[in-house]
Order: structure tokens, then sequence, then C-alpha cells
């Protein structure tokens, strides 16, 4: 079953830093919705000793770490993210002034899909320029830029970002569309859901 990941940080009443900032993979579940996933995580996180004590492990402010957990103050437990196992590809094909609204409204899914894959198809104009930047304007690493020496066309672009995905799941996207806010979390859900389904 694929795992959603989740970005949190952590805070202990008196100290005004963050103790802890991860992302972890420790849900396994298809089709829970977004507030749904925080809640049963913040349990796991909560009641989970093997979790509690990887925490008192990457403690590291002077003091004892069994006092800092006991001292947490809970309501400053974030969740930050929350990540689907999924590789967005985008051939990109003269598309500097499209580029950043289609990335855009990946970073800007309720459920967010854990890399996206910028193919620059040879396009001979300052297209690669705008992928660097857009990729600046984001998390880093999130975002990869694959530069081929030739336009190749769209189908090879598509090919080349699908044999470097880290992903599962792969979705695709053109560089001159965009994604409603829920694209993701609505057929990652179904999907993960009904692992068996297949499409001829």
């Amino acid at each position: 079953m694929p795992t959603i990941s989740i970005a949190y940080s952590v805070k202990a009443k008196g100290i005004n830093q963050d103790l802890f900032g991860h992302q972890n993979t420790v849900l396994e579940t298809p089709a829970l919705s977004k507030d749904i996933l925080i809640e049963k995580f913040k349990w796991l996180f909560a009641n989970e000793t093997a979790i509690q004590n990887h925490l008192k492990d990457r403690l590291n402010t002077g003091k004892a770490a069994g006092d800092l957990w006991n001292a947490t103050n809970w309501g400053d437990f974030i969740v930050t993210d929350v990540i689907a196992p999924v590789s967005v590809v985008i051939p990109c094909y003269r598309c500097g002034a499209t580029i950043k609204r289609a990335v855009d409204s990946v970073a800007a899914q309720t459920l967010r899909p854990a890399e996206v894959i910028l193919i620059e198809d040879g396009s001979g104009d300052n297209t690669l320029e705008q992928l660097y930047r857009v990729q600046g304007e984001h998390p880093k690493d999130w975002i990869k830029i694959i530069a081929l020496e030739k336009n190749s066309g769209p189908s090879f672009a598509r090919n080349t970002g699908w044999d470097a995905a880290t992903q599962p799941y792969i979705a695709f996207l053109d560089a001159d569309d965009s994604w409603h806010p829920q694209k993701t979390e609505i057929q990652y859900q179904w999907m993960a859901a009904h692992p068996k389904v297949c499409v001829d």
C-alpha cells in the first residue's frame, strides 16, 4: 500500500525555535482526506513510543530529552505539508510565459505531489533559464530539470520524465495548462483505493 509523507515541526514550551523538522512516511492509507491524515498522524506521534524515541534522539538543545518531551506543548505541533507519492512530468518547449502558472498549480495542490520533473525539449530560447528561475521559487530538490540536447517532441520528453521519476504514481501536465487544486488529492486517493483497476 502506498505511504503518505507528513512534514512536521515541533516546538516546546519556553523555547522559541523548532526542535525538530522532518518528513516521515508512517501512514499507509489509501483513502483519507488531508485533515483526517493530519489528525491520524498527530495521534500516532503522541502515542507511538518509537516515534517519540526518534524525536528524543534528535533533540539538541542542551536539556534532557525526556524533560523536553514532557514539556512539549502540543498546541505548537505543526503539520507543514502532506505529500502524495506522485511524480509530475511537464514537457517544456518554448514555455517561458506559461510554466510558472503550471508549476504553481502543482504547488497549490491540497495533497502535494512529491516531485516535479521539467523536461526542457531543446527550445533554443530562454526557456531553460525560466525553468531554473521557477525551480528557485520552490523547496529545494522538489523540482528536477532535465535539458534535452535537441528538440525531440512531447512524447519523447514525457518518456524521459517517466524514466527519471522516483514515485509509484506519475501524472502528466502540459506547460501551458494548470490543475484544479484538488486534482492530486481526488485522483490519487481513488487510484490508491482501487489498486487492481487498469486502463487499456
